[in-house]
């Protein structure tokens, strides 16, 4: 069942932005009215983007490591947030680096920590004037520390780079705040396996 959730959402954010990119083609095709009355881009603190931005999101981390033994507490969850920093290519496509703690989770007698760089992708579709749905793919540079008081189990410390992608909603209060809501997946590399680790989110940008 986890590999085909697994599959079912790299599938729909794959399908976010190829939707995006068709409608981007179409808007300029067709002389959208978005596109003609879009503000004069801003400053960003990423190369070649514009309207830049910076944000904070805090929610739950739901890890799947895998390996729990019986009669030790095996918590799948733990807090996690996000700080991050954008900018748009056009209206439709944009780029977004951040830094992402997905938190403790304690297991097997001892504890799973997990945080890494993430790079993404986004591709954007205006609903409204005020309301965005985006999707994103890119690559999470993470570190982990996996510790237990049980012999036998793997422990210590790794890192490695794996895909990232997730789904999101944005809505700005004025030229200035926005709130998000998103789903991320990072692909996490531990000692002797690896597993995906989902961040459910929400929280505040504030655009330049």
């Amino acid at each position: 069942m986890m590999k085909s959730n697994s599959k079912l959402c790299q599938v729909a954010a794959i399908s976010i932005v190829s939707a995006v990119t068709s409608f981007g083609a179409h808007a300029q095709m067709t002389g959208s009215p978005s596109l003609q009355t879009a503000e004069p881009a801003s400053r960003s603190w990423l190369p070649y983007t514009a309207n830049g931005y910076v944000g904070g999101s805090v929610g739950r981390t739901n890890y799947d490591a895998g390996g729990c033994v019986a009669f030790f507490s095996c918590d799948d969850e733990a807090t996690g947030f996000k700080i991050y920093t954008g900018g748009r290519f056009s209206r439709y496509f944009g780029l977004e680096l951040g830094y992402v703690n997905l938190g403790n989770a304690n297991r097997n007698g001892g504890e799973i920590k997990a945080q890494g760089a993430n790079l993404s992708l986004l591709g954007i579709i205006p609903i409204t004037d005020y309301f965005n749905v985006f999707g994103k793919v890119g690559g999470f540079y993470g570190w982990t520390r996996t510790s237990t008081p049980v012999a036998g189990l793997p422990a210590g410390k790794e890192d490695g780079l794996g895909l990232s992608y997730g789904l999101g909603v944005q809505f700005d209060i004025n030229k200035t705040f926005a709130v998000r809501g998103e789903w991320d997946r990072y692909r996490v590399k531990y000692v002797n396996q690896r597993g995906d680790a989902d961040l459910y989110t929400v929280g505040l940008v504030v655009k330049f």
